[in-house]
């Protein structure tokens, strides 16, 4: 699956789960993406992931628990995809913002 329509996918299931926060954030995400920002949209997506009240540590509710499944898959699809596209030294995706 292309990695828009892995957001996309994410947008709807967060939102049916109202998760706002998360919903606002990949729905920026997705913006860079169709701007064509395409780095700085892997990158956003990967900020995500680290820290305290990371999109790691989400716990959902008021969705099933397959919808559930479905987001942690997500969830990894999106991290190994966004990994595997940084480049350039320290981690960094080049150095144009």
């Amino acid at each position: 699956m292309k990695f828009d329509d892995l957001i996309i996918e994410l947008i709807a299931l967060l939102e049916r789960s109202s998760e706002e926060h998360w919903v606002e954030y990949f729905t920026a995400v997705l913006k860079l993406y169709n701007e064509g920002k395409v780095g700085q949209s892997y990158k956003a997506t990967l900020n995500a992931y680290g820290g305290m009240c990371s999109f790691n540590d989400l716990t959902l509710n008021f969705i099933s628990n397959e919808e559930v499944e479905r987001v942690a898959v997500i969830r990894a699809e999106l991290y190994s995809f966004c990994k595997s596209k940084r480049r350039g030294p320290y981690g960094i995706f080049g150095y144009a913002t």
